[in-house]
């Protein structure tokens, strides 16, 4: 089964093993119907998660600050299945390799990386004519996402308008 990246442990919280994560993901509350999550490849399974100033995680096996600190800065994977994806919504790694075209159907690159800035993702592609290029995942820019396809279409006016093209 594909695992997925849902978020990073930032560091313990408290006395009791508790963990506070970051999440990487549109909604954290997607994370308290998990069932299982992986860390360097093993399994764990959640006591309790809560979603409060942050999203705290307590694993069966992890009772005390002590193992709990061996935990952090690692990275927090699920079950790609686990996670139910909305209407218009993606997984990044549905989003990296897909080719972008405009409305004409001219190609303008290949997505090899999504990063978030604030409350707006940014695609960067490799361009067309070499170069990098980033832009804004704006929905009056992207007109259609077709994942199994790999394609997708942005409006060629508002691509002129908020792309930047680096060396």
């Amino acid at each position: 089964m594909e695992k997925i990246l849902i978020g990073k442990i930032i560091k313990p919280q408290g006395i009791k093993g508790e963990l506070k994560v970051l999440p990487i993901c549109d909604s954290p509350e997607v994370l308290k119907n998990v069932k299982v999550f992986y860390i360097d490849g093993e399994e764990f399974t959640p006591v309790s998660v809560r979603i409060a100033d942050g999203v705290y995680v307590v694993f069966k096996g992890i009772a005390d600050r002590n193992k709990a600190e061996l935990f952090r800065d690692k990275e927090l994977f699920v079950d790609r299945d686990e996670i139910p994806v909305p209407e218009n919504k993606w997984f990044i790694s549905d989003i990296i390799s897909c080719k972008i075209f405009d409305e004409n159907g001219n190609f303008i690159g290949t997505v090899k990386d999504v990063s978030t800035r604030g409350s707006t993702d940014f695609i960067t592609a490799a361009g067309a004519d070499c170069k990098t290029v980033q832009f804004p995942f704006l929905k009056n820019l992207v007109k259609s996402v077709d994942i199994e396809e790999k394609k997708i279409v942005v409006s060629k006016g508002r691509f002129e308008e908020v792309a930047f093209y680096e060396d």
